[in-house]
């Protein structure tokens, strides 16, 4: 194991006064966004909430969630950022006369590295195992484009390219395991911080509520690599000579390298072990409840009690009904509204029954098939009579038919 230490030319005061400050704030935050995700009763909570009572006049009722954006999350790094002013100054007073914190950065950025490499880690092979993005449901492929929010838009675009996730994965995953290794650091750093401008834009194009969460990514990647922003400015725009880092072993004891080497392989192989066994059963209940091919059936007539329900009805009248093969199917109606049901058949004695998702509503259909192709739905719903007829048509989505081509004669841009 090897390392980069500054020498003390590099540490001026603005240098030093800089590190305790990002020294306080990353050790803070980076620990605390661990707390909120793994324990939900974490002193942050009492801490958020209390300040948010007391010093903004704010009374935070949401506590942390699917949103990385919340007023609590807004209030925390108000918190956190006093506390690093707070510390920052205490801590240049007492420690005024010390020329360096070259041990201090070496284990900082220990901490640093291994943080961000797990974050791009999980977030990798969850694009890899495609259970970050999942393929869009009926739901929303039956969504006219103008009713998506931009979010919705967003990962419906990601959801819909195996190929894609699987790229972006990878670069995460390189960038990641890159970081683990102090000869690769700097090249997992530089590329962290190309695929998390995107990333952070992406979220602010799309008002993805992960915006705090992937700038402060960023920016520990901008630490990471920024003791060698000289180098990188001699080499890549004055088109200078820049020597070789001077690095030396941290460790130099022959056994103190070995077990040091076998322990960060015990916990690099762990996580990986831990993310891919983890991704494989997301992967594969969300396949179940996301599936790509179903049986689309388009309203031809709607009766309720004996009489037509028109188009115009918009909130009453059946417009489609998508059949999956995981049990589910999902009825939409002419104003878009989609209800997902539990879905079962019997082939034999032509009968239908759909359920609510906690089984307290269950309707029962007989359904007859018509040569044309044609289906027909005859049962109760509610206290109503309902008849229904339905055509088959499984080629609805041109999204789901269009495919790959090499060769294009026309751009194909519907």
């Amino acid at each position: 194991m090897e390392t980069v230490l500054p020498t003390q030319a590099s540490w001026t005061t603005g240098t030093k006064i800089l590190f305790r400050f990002f020294f306080i704030y990353l050790l803070c935050y980076a620990p605390a966004s661990w707390w909120v995700e793994f324990f939900p009763f974490s002193p942050w909570n009492a801490i958020v909430v209390f300040a948010g009572h007391h010093i903004f006049n704010i009374d935070i009722t949401v506590m942390p969630n699917g949103s990385g954006d919340t007023t609590w999350n807004y209030v925390q790094l108000v918190v956190i950022g006093s506390i690093s002013l707070v510390g920052t100054v205490v801590w240049t007073w007492l420690d005024r006369k010390r020329n360096d914190y070259d041990k201090l950065w070496f284990w900082f950025l220990i901490f640093l590295r291994y943080f961000l490499a797990y974050m791009m880690l999980v977030y990798g092979f969850a694009k890899v195992f495609k259970t970050q993005f999942p393929f869009p449901p009926l739901e929303r492929l039956a969504t006219p484009l103008g009713q998506f929010s931009p979010m919705g838009l967003l990962w419906t675009f990601m959801g819909y390219s195996k190929t894609y996730n699987l790229f972006t994965g990878s670069a995460e995953i390189l960038a990641g395991t890159l970081l683990f290794f102090r000869r690769t650091t700097l090249l997992g750093a530089l590329i962290t911080i190309s695929i998390m401008v995107n990333i952070l834009m992406l979220n602010l194009s799309y008002d993805v509520p992960v915006k705090l969460f992937s700038a402060h990514l960023l920016l520990i990647a901008m630490v990471i690599a920024a003791p060698q922003l000289k180098r990188l400015i001699s080499f890549f725009i004055l088109n200078k000579a820049t020597a070789p880092e001077n690095i030396r072993p941290a460790f130099t004891h022959p056994k103190a390298r070995l077990f040091h080497g076998i322990g960060k392989a015990i916990v690099i192989l762990f996580m990986a072990q831990q993310l891919i066994v983890s991704g494989m059963k997301r992967e594969a209940e969300m396949a179940a409840f996301f599936p790509e091919r179903f049986d689309a059936y388009e309203v031809v007539e709607h009766k309720t009690n004996g009489m037509a329900v028109p188009e115009e009805d918009k909130t009453r009248r059946w417009k489609k009904l998508y059949v999956m093969p995981n049990d589910k199917c999902s009825l939409v109606y002419m104003d878009g509204a989609t209800i997902r049901w539990n879905f079962a058949a019997d082939t034999v004695a032509r009968t239908m029954r759909l359920s609510s998702p906690d089984s307290t509503t269950i309707y029962h259909f007989q359904y007859a098939i018509a040569k044309d192709n044609l289906y027909t739905l005859k049962g109760k719903l509610n206290e109503d009579s309902i008849q229904v007829a339905m055509r088959k048509n499984s080629e609805e989505f041109l999204l789901l038919n269009r495919g790959f081509h090499w060769i294009n004669e026309y751009p194909f841009n519907r």
